[in-house]
């Protein structure tokens, strides 16, 4: 840091390259402080300019470090912010998270994921899990004549309220970990998912949450209203 004018940290970085405006080397990892024996060079523009393109990918994923380093004197967890594609890879790592929540979930979905959720058993198993072992869940909807049937089955385990005209979808857990896709279309299950361990970013969402959760009211309430 004190040789360079930046310096930023990427989890399991592999091999060695340097890339200049004309030029591309790279070289397997010396060891034992034993002098390099192999070499690519290249001048050639378009691998360059490949190369570059390559180095700003890992520059723009990595973070500053100052940030890894007072992670780890500090004994700080390392905060990442992702965004997940693939219905399946976003279930599956959905499930992984909400299953490990310690206190608390807090879900806002717009009205269209009940019919989703509340007919997905992996989703409900994991629920029933976290409430055997006492885990607060909240969750705010949009009940409708369309979804209240999904609604109903929610309710058996999930604190659920009921909000005019939620939009987008979600969740919190343990006031550490926060996720978020759009608008879910009905019985289709999220392509795109923001995933984020971040504090600052996690607070905002947080108290967004406890805001709208004062102001709906209960599923019961709801349900009377409709029927």
């Amino acid at each position: 840091m004190q040789v360079v004018s930046e310096v930023r940290h990427l989890e399991g970085v592999k091999g060695n390259f340097a890339v200049g405006e004309s030029f591309y080397a790279g070289y397997a990892i010396a060891r034992e402080a034993r002098p390099l024996t192999h070499v690519i060079f290249s001048t050639a523009k378009e691998f360059v300019e490949q190369q570059q393109f390559f180095f700003e990918t890992l520059w723009n994923k990595s973070i500053p470090a100052e940030k890894k380093i007072r992670e780890i004197e500090e004994g700080i967890p390392a905060e990442v912010t992702e965004i997940w594609y693939g219905a399946d890879n976003i279930v599956k790592k959905q499930l992984q998270i909400i299953a490990k929540a310690k206190a608390t979930v807090d879900y806002c979905h717009s009205s269209e994921s009940p019919s989703i959720i509340a007919t997905f058993k992996p989703f409900i198993q994991t629920m029933t899990e976290l409430n055997k072992r006492g885990v607060n869940q909240r969750y705010i909807t949009e009940i409708t004549e369309g979804n209240v049937r999904n609604c109903k089955e929610l309710a058996k385990y999930v604190k659920l309220r009921h909000l005019d005209h939620v939009q987008g979808t979600l969740g919190i857990i343990d006031g550490k970990i926060y996720g978020a896709i759009a608008n879910t279309k009905e019985n289709h299950l999220p392509t795109e998912f923001i995933y984020s361990t971040v504090k600052s970013f996690i607070d905002q969402p947080q108290y967004f949450f406890e805001t709208l959760w004062n102001k709906a009211i209960p599923a019961k309430q709801r349900f009377r209203e409709i029927e």
